[in-house]
């Protein structure tokens, strides 16, 4: 299993998301537009190292089980506040790749990534704005596909 953290250079990457599900041309920019705003939202935040721990430690069992999810956030949530104190509320967001983009840079990863959350309305207001710290990590399964995660945290 390959895994590791993905970096703020890696959220902020503008390149274009190229990929057999987007139809057009004119989705690919509606698209890149919004990740590039999603993505400066995100690394306006500051990296947190405990965020980044058990956001790569959600990765890894996403992978590790080839199933995304998110198993055992509750668990998750009640040692962040513990370690944060209960004036911060936390997030987590995941997403998984096609097997067939096992072999994709980490950068177009990324873009996958911010594709799928970009799907959801709920994943979306995590995935594009800013907060108070982000840690996130990425992780890949045996059958090739790749698991990432993001888990903020914001005052509440």
């Amino acid at each position: 299993m390959r895994s590791f953290f993905l970096s703020c250079l890696c959220v902020l990457t503008l390149a274009p998301f190229v990929s057999a599900q987007v139809p057009g041309p004119g989705v690919v920019r509606a698209f890149t537009d919004a990740a590039r705003a999603a993505r400066a939202a995100v690394c306006q935040s500051q990296p947190h190292y405990i965020l980044m721990v058990e956001a790569q430690k959600q990765a890894q069992l996403q992978a590790s089980l080839d199933v995304q999810g998110h198993q055992q956030w509750s668990r998750r949530y009640r040692h962040l506040q513990q370690r944060f104190g209960f004036e911060y509320t936390f997030n987590e967001i995941c997403a998984e790749t096609w097997g067939r983009q096992a072999n994709l840079p980490p950068r177009l990863l990324c873009d996958e990534f911010f594709f799928c959350w970009r799907q959801s309305v709920g994943h979306w207001r995590i995935a594009s704005q800013r907060h108070a710290f982000y840690g996130c990590g990425m992780a890949q399964g045996l059958s090739g596909r790749w698991y990432g995660c993001i888990i903020v945290a914001d005052r509440k």
